[in-house]
């Protein structure tokens, strides 16, 4: 009887001391704070503001929204007449060539270009149809005439720059794209860029402060839906179905990003150290225990900034050629 009661006395014993080194190992590195007190990691945090160039007393205009919606219906077949030709030239049209909703769509997007407004009456502008901006610049250039002072380019090279300035990083390389397309329009025609292309060029800065304007945006995103109803987030990652809290999610991903964005502060305007300093380990088992970070770390982004800076590279080339 001894025996069998010291036997059953040791088995709990070992039980409970595994289950003791299962939630130090194991659940408690996805319970644990980031070891920084919740107030300094706000305030390092709120700094970050002010490297994303968030816009500041823009005027407010309807003519890139309404430029938008009029392009929207007709995307596909403005898209199929603006396959570009030999040399990766873009057609050339006659503005009645292309139509009425085309037109006033072109007319909406220079008044929003005279006007200095913003790209967005939101800080963080909505990810809108990409492919429609696109294709609103490129008929600019289409219809324009052959003066690279005209309403057509200077509106097109603006709505470049406020994708590159403010937008996230989906804006921000079709800001990249369409800025290079400009650029490349000179040379088919065979003008010389006037004051405007070189005003508006393309900035390596711009890389740094997009990537950080695109982080914030994604945690107030992320902080909305969280809040809205954070019964429905998942654990997604999180061993065994252990909990977190949500200010212990925010805390997380508010931390990792003050210290990526102060550590590569100072090779900013460098984008093949910023790319370097972007990557992130092939495990995601060696990244920080958040749902957040792990969902957001993306292995792409050093070869996204390799690619903005390549486009920069060109449309400098192009400038002095």
């Amino acid at each position: 009887m001894r025996t069998f009661l010291k036997a059953t006395l040791l088995f709990f014993a070992l039980s409970l001391l595994a289950a003791g080194i299962y939630v130090l190992v194991v659940l408690w590195p996805w319970l644990a704070g980031p070891g920084e007190p919740a107030e300094q990691i706000e305030k390092r945090y709120a700094a970050l503001s002010q490297l994303a160039d968030f816009p500041k007393d823009r005027p407010k205009h309807p003519g890139l929204k309404q430029a938008l919606t009029l392009i929207n219906p007709q995307e596909a077949k403005l898209m199929k007449r603006l396959t570009k030709g030999d040399e990766n030239r873009l057609p050339i049209f006659d503005m009645e060539a292309v139509g009425p909703e085309a037109e006033e769509a072109i007319k909406h997007l220079i008044a929003w270009q005279q006007a200095k407004a913003a790209l967005s009456d939101k800080r963080c502008p909505d990810i809108d149809n990409p492919i429609a901006m696109l294709t609103l610049g490129r008929l600019a250039l289409a219809t324009a005439p052959d003066d690279p002072e005209a309403p057509q380019v200077q509106a097109m090279l603006y709505l470049a720059e406020q994708c590159r300035r403010h937008g996230l990083l989906i804006h921000q390389m079709l800001g990249l794209v369409l800025a290079e397309e400009a650029i490349q329009w000179c040379r088919h025609r065979k003008l010389i860029p006037g004051p405007i292309f070189s005003k508006l060029a393309p900035k390596r800065e711009a890389i740094f402060s997009g990537l950080v304007r695109e982080s914030i945006c994604m945690t107030e995103m992320a902080e909305r839906e969280m809040k809205a109803d954070d019964g429905r987030t998942p654990n997604a990652g999180a061993p065994f179905g252990a909990s977190f809290v949500m200010e212990r999610e925010l805390l997380w991903i508010k931390k990792y990003n003050a210290d990526r964005f102060e550590a590569l502060e100072p090779v900013r305007n460098d984008p093949k150290a910023l790319a370097a300093g972007l990557a992130i380990p092939e495990n995601n088992e060696d990244l920080p225990p958040s749902f957040l970070i792990r969902l957001t770390a993306s292995h792409s982004m050093p070869a996204l900034v390799q690619r903005m800076a390549e486009h920069i590279r060109t449309y400098e080339k192009l400038l002095q050629d």
